[in-house]
């Protein structure tokens, strides 16, 4: 069964219960560290434009109309970190900016799936994110001191293609088709 997901979607608050029922979707961010319910930022909806964006897509037709929701509210909740492992693996997003061997700036963002997902600890997804930014040179402790690290939490919602087509058959009967 076909489903989509719109991962990484930013948020103020995390809702740090695994699963929450909204609207008769599931949602969940990927973890639970027992803190209380926090109002959620993202919604089915986002998941129904992402279904009608690839269907828009692979139809050849033009995309969908405006989401019919806002993206404000999804870009505040970066924290900057006090130090290099300021930041719990699986409940938070990290985005380091650094100085390349050549004294440019450069910046990598991880989700806070990855590094839980891939095995790594704290170092190694540092090490790793230093790599993914274009840092060729040798990692040294020095170097991950150097780096500015601005964690962040983040929210993912499920929706199956049958839940899309459930929403889109209760749209167009309202004439509310976006393709």
């Amino acid at each position: 069964m076909a489903s989509s997901s719109c991962c990484g979607t930013k948020k103020q608050k995390l809702n740090n219960q695994p699963f929450v029922h909204q609207n008769g979707h599931s949602m969940t961010n990927g973890h639970s560290n027992g803190d209380a319910l926090m109002e959620s930022i993202a919604s089915p909806d986002m998941c129904f434009f992402c279904f009608e964006v690839l269907y828009c897509e692979l139809n050849n037709i033009d995309g969908p109309a405006e989401p019919q929701f806002t993206n404000e509210a999804l870009s505040q909740g970066f924290e900057e970190a006090r130090g290099y492992l300021d930041w719990v693996l699986g409940v938070h997003g990290i985005r380091i900016e650094f100085m390349n061997e050549r004294g440019c700036k450069r910046t990598a963002t991880y989700l806070p799936q990855v590094a839980t997902e891939q095995g790594w600890d704290q170092t190694q997804t540092i090490d790793s994110l230093l790599r993914k930014g274009g840092y060729r040179a040798q990692i040294t402790p020095e170097i991950r001191r150097s780096i500015k690290l601005t964690r962040y939490r983040s929210q993912e919602v499920h929706m199956t293609y049958n839940e899309y087509r459930e929403m889109l058959e209760r749209q167009s009967h309202y004439g509310k088709v976006q393709c």
